[in-house]
């Protein structure tokens, strides 16, 4: 076998590291796979392999803490068709996956804050952030932290009325890291009174699948419910990166699949992923018991709309002009309602 020497190897590394070791894969067409374990000293660390001549030769690079949990991680693709003197593969930390969050029951001056528990191997702590400006940083704008992984909820207050807030929980791992791109959930408090502001949802917040109805259906739809008469302000979609820029209806409708009545109706363009928030609180829209939130499609738009595949009821298709209820399906639609004094069941 020929053999094309790599030399050294320098590994730039983009913040001091407290890994102990790390391992380089190299892999590629034609050749068997090349595994070394090394330690690190410093901020480089120089190696020198013999690696066959050829095209593709995938470079994989993990670095491990003392408890051998991966900590970092970079990889480079290239072709060795001659000598190669070195060859510098980029590494970058791997902290904990962001957790969803959720907002409910916001007041003039409070709110309650939901997440899902983290699952990072290295949890250290849960930090919350708040702040009037989205910019949130862990640093300055942390207002508690919490140690114990399976604590997932807690009651904000101090708050201004009538206020934009934003607000964040950041994972830390033992290594204080975390994801500098954590999620950040705007909200309003109300103005001073008794006025409550609920998230009505049937979804576990976790967007892993999507769907689309390819030119066979008129829409999807949610069947969503309260127990009291309130106003609805606002309804949510969850879309997935790959329709953006393409528009459909947002619709409003009574629970009556024989022949509904139109509460409210705008057509919105998808400017980003994720959650599309479509604002009905100067619609004056009163919903009380079950009711429809309707994605509709037009102009020969397909928009893929995150599901879970529960069985409660709660997701409907139209094709036709006739209503279908989807047993197994609930979809990523919410919606934004307000009321005095608060839902006793959502």
């Amino acid at each position: 076998m020929v053999l094309g020497k790599t030399g050294s190897i320098p590994l730039s590394l983009i913040k001091t590291m407290t890994v102990s070791k790390a391992t380089i894969t190299i892999s590629g067409p034609k050749m068997s796979n090349i595994i070394q374990e090394f330690t690190i000293t410093g901020d480089t660390t120089i190696l020198t392999m013999d690696v066959p001549l050829g095209e593709e030769r995938l470079f994989l690079i993990e670095g491990m803490d003392e408890k051998n949990i991966v900590q970092l991680s970079g990889s480079k693709t290239i072709d060795i068709t001659q000598d190669v003197s070195s060859i510098t593969i980029k590494v970058k930390w791997l902290p904990p996956i962001p957790v969803n969050l959720y907002v409910s029951n916001i007041t003039s001056t409070t709110a309650e804050l939901t997440w899902d528990i983290s699952d990072a191997p290295d949890f250290y702590m849960y930090r919350l952030l708040l702040g009037t400006k989205k910019q949130l940083q862990a640093q300055i704008d942390g207002i508690k932290d919490i140690f114990n992984r399976n604590e997932k909820t807690a009651i904000i207050t101090g708050m201004s009325p009538n206020t934009t807030y934003y607000l964040s929980v950041v994972v830390i791992d033992t290594e204080h890291k975390y994801d500098s791109e954590n999620s950040i959930y705007e909200f309003f408090t109300t103005p001073s009174g008794n006025q409550v502001i609920n998230i009505l949802k049937y979804d576990d917040g976790m967007p892993n699948d999507f769907l689309v109805w390819y030119r066979i259906q008129d829409g999807l739809l949610n069947r969503l419910t309260t127990n009291k008469a309130v106003k609805l302000t606002k309804v949510r979609y969850y879309i997935i990166k790959d329709f953006v820029g393409g528009s459909f209806r947002a619709k409003i409708l009574s629970f009556n699949i024989t022949s509904p009545t139109v509460l409210g109706a705008k057509d919105i363009q998808a400017q980003s992923s994720g959650w599309v928030e479509v604002d009905f609180s100067a619609d004056n829209i009163t919903v009380n018991g079950d009711f429809f939130v309707m994605l509709e499609y037009v102009q020969g738009n397909m928009p893929l709309l995150a599901f879970d595949s529960v069985t409660n009821g709660r997701g409907w298709n139209l094709k036709e002009n006739k209503f279908v209820q989807l047993n197994d399906k609930t979809f990523f639609i919410r919606a934004v309602v307000e009321s005095e004094g608060g839902l006793v069941e959502l």
